[in-house]
């Protein structure tokens, strides 16, 4: 009964501390939350009758999870099933069924994760994006060319396509995500790549080369554009990027950029 009414309370704290995360102080908050959370994870291993309480609701959240960009969903998501979707999230945020990923986003974790678990950034960026702009965004610059494999590092921010502008977001396990506004947003080339929660949607390898040549999604990133990019041209060839610029995905400059880079 003890471990149920402090699993309420954890839950309750969860709830609160997603109006709190801009303020000074509101990492170490959420940080100390999770180690919370975690201890009476452990607590509840060794009692059966308290685990139970996953069970509460979950054909309604399976159910949000199906409709969501990755299974990601937020409060506005799970209205139609909930009187109370905040601690509706918070309360599987804290048993484990869900990932917090950014300020009122969360994601399912996978059936085999740990406690410890968090999606890779290009993941949580995919899902924070589609989730905000209520539509699929593309991972695209530097994000799009770590898909192709083209970038072997990690990067503690990601890029993605969006239709209009938005602030940076933070993501909870480090990180951010930038929106880069196109104005031909429906007419970039994309493609999908299986990632650990499903298909990503990313700008193709063509697409990627010619808004690198531009600066696009590369912030910070400059000095290796370059190397980037003909890492990525080993993918593809002189006509078939040529195709896409004909097709007004990419501009003429940026294309006589990238044969600059090759001569």
């Amino acid at each position: 009964m003890r471990l149920a009414r402090a699993r309420e309370l954890v839950s309750e704290a969860a709830t609160i501390l997603d109006e709190l995360d801009d303020l000074p102080g509101g990492a170490d908050l959420a940080a100390a939350h999770r180690e919370l959370g975690e201890h009476l994870h452990a607590l509840e291993a060794a009692d059966g009758p308290v685990r139970t309480l996953r069970l509460a609701g979950g054909r309604r959240l399976r159910e949000a999870l199906q409709r969501g960009p990755l299974g990601a969903v937020d409060a506005a998501a799970l209205k139609p099933y909930y009187a109370n979707p905040r601690k509706a999230l918070a309360d599987a945020a804290s048993d484990g069924r869900l990932h917090r990923v950014a300020r009122g986003i969360y994601m399912p974790r996978p059936r085999t994760a740990t406690d410890r678990w968090k999606p890779t950034i290009e993941t949580a960026a995919a899902a924070v994006g589609a989730v905000t702009m209520g539509q699929p965004t593309p991972l695209m610059g530097m994000s799009a060319a770590r898909m192709h494999q083209a970038l072997p590092r990690a990067l503690g921010r990601a890029w993605v396509a969006s239709p209009r502008t938005h602030r940076a977001v933070e993501l909870t396990g480090g990180g951010a995500v930038s929106f880069v506004m196109r104005r031909r947003f429906d007419a970039l080339d994309i493609e999908k790549i299986d990632s650990e929660l499903g298909p990503l949607t990313v700008t193709t390898v063509d697409q990627t080369i010619l808004d690198l040549m531009r600066g696009l999604g590369a912030a910070g990133l400059e000095n290796e554009i370059d190397n980037v990019v003909l890492a990525l041209a080993e993918r593809t060839d002189v006509g078939r990027l040529h195709r896409v610029v004909k097709e007004d995905k990419g501009s003429l400059a940026a294309f006589q950029r990238f044969l600059d880079l090759l001569a």
